[in-house]
């Protein structure tokens, strides 16, 4: 298939025809249907190596696994018209995205959860969107009992054999894109940097407008990243974003990012150059950091894809900051995120908020900051309301909350008793006018004390 086949295909799925936009499940029943021979994916058939060979999935055969998918839940939970939340876990395989599919024309919504959530997270998550129903595949479910307990069923989906392999009858969608546009086509998750995951819905309205931003052309003398992907076959063992230089989120999908047409500059390997039609706006944040935001784009069928989420803000920011190229202003760096990600010297990242709120429960603790950023493991700086004891009877009394603390987090993050620092008489936390701790400022006040702290253990 050539890049302009591509595109007459991704005009058909974005752009406004007599009947409206078009829907996923539609778009891959039509593709069946006129191109049934036409090569979607190549599946290894064995998990430890390729030497097994591959199996060919055309797209007449992802869209009878789709019709598989949604005749058995048709069969096994009945047909849904409330778009109850289904939660899938299972391995990384193309049954996600044939249970998308499956889950649309079965009038359910497929709930992605990463197997990396605590437990306490998952079932946090599936209380939110009150999904009560879990998707495993065959074999031993890949969770604990505490997560199954949440669960009033958990059910064993087809095998990527049983899809494939069976002739399923056709499975009829006959929804239009003007009814169906506000209704989900997934619903996925945020990382929980900030806390418990929280859930995010791809409306259909979502794809389609981010499939139009795919489909952008680029400036005049520039080229498109996408595009690189397009035209042939793709062996890929990362996922898409390590391809090239981007970047995105849960809401927002990823940033269409441009090049100057021609040879590469391979100084400029870590900037990234964005589509001028994305409408993102840096601003200044401090120093040499800046931070892109999205302005909302005035006519809605222009309108970028995040605001299909939060239809409300003209305007949304990313928490990303980003540094401009000393040379080219139109050239940024990532530099990291605007909130309070600890970054271990071992390259482990983790979001201290949740724990931090957790300790501050504590009635001894008037604030405290967890303080990881350039060190091998987390550390905890804690304001008492009141020094009344020495240093070792204070931990004694804290040492519970901060002990269940510990519990939901990766080990690095795990606060040791020796790594505690009480901060001095006379010298609290730095605050904002808000009343908010500023992370930086504090930290730095106390570095030296942290150090010695770090040495005294020989970490």
């Amino acid at each position: 298939m050539t890049v302009s086949q591509y595109n007459v295909m991704l005009n058909k799925c974005g752009s406004k025809e007599s009947e409206g936009y078009q829907l996923l499940p539609t778009v891959i029943d039509s593709l069946a249907q006129h191109q049934p021979k036409r090569l979607y994916a190549e599946l290894p058939l064995s998990l430890e190596n390729f030497d097994a060979g591959f199996r060919k999935a055309t797209y007449a055969a992802l869209a009878n696994a789709i019709n598989g998918m949604a005749w058995w839940l048709h069969h096994t939970l009945g047909p849904s018209e409330t778009f109850e939340t289904l939660s899938y876990l299972g391995p990384n395989d193309l049954r996600h995205n044939i249970i998308i599919l499956g889950c649309v024309k079965a009038g359910y919504t497929a709930l992605f959860m990463s197997p990396r959530f605590s437990d306490p997270a998952h079932v946090n998550l599936a209380k939110q969107v009150n999904c009560t129903i879990l998707l495993v595949p065959k074999g031993r479910p890949p969770v604990s009992s505490d997560i199954l307990e949440h669960y009033t069923r958990v059910c064993q989906v087809p095998s990527l054999e049983e899809l494939f392999d069976i002739q399923h009858p056709f499975y009829e969608f006959k929804k239009t894109f003007e009814k169906a546009r506000n209704e989900p086509l997934v619903m996925l998750t945020t990382s929980g940097s900030t806390g418990f995951p929280k859930p995010i819905i791809w409306t259909h309205d979502w794809a389609s407008s981010f499939i139009k931003a795919r489909r952008l052309d680029p400036p005049l003398g520039f080229s498109s990243s996408d595009r690189l992907l397009l035209g042939g076959r793709l062996v890929c063992a990362f996922p898409p974003f390590h391809l090239f230089t981007t970047c995105g989120s849960t809401e927002q999908g990823f940033w269409h990012t441009i090049y100057p047409s021609g040879s590469w500059n391979p100084d400029t390997w870590k900037f990234m150059r964005l589509h001028p039609a994305q409408n993102i706006i840096f601003r200044h944040h401090s120093k040499d950091l800046y931070e892109p935001c999205v302005s909302r784009n005035k006519s809605i069928d222009d309108e970028q894809s995040v605001f299909k989420i939060f239809n409300d803000l003209q305007e949304y920011p990313t928490s990303d900051l980003f540094s401009p190229h000393l040379g080219d202003k139109d050239l940024w760096q990532f530099r990291g995120r605007a909130d309070d990600l600890q970054s271990f010297i071992t390259a482990e990242k983790f979001y201290p908020t949740a724990m931090e709120r957790q300790i501050a429960l504590h009635p001894d603790i008037n604030a405290l900051l967890f303080v990881g950023t350039r060190r091998p493991r987390g550390a905890l700086l804690v304001e008492l309301r009141e020094i009344t004891t020495s240093k070792e009877e204070a931990v004694e009394r804290i040492w519970p909350v901060i002990h269940d603390a510990n519990q939901t987090v990766p080990p690095t993050a795990q606060i040791w008793k020796e790594l505690i620092l009480f901060t001095e008489m006379g010298l609290p936390m730095k605050r904002t006018a808000k009343g908010t701790i500023e992370r930086a400022a504090t930290v730095k006040m106390y570095e030296q004390k942290l150090d010695e702290l770090f040495a005294k253990l020989r970490l």
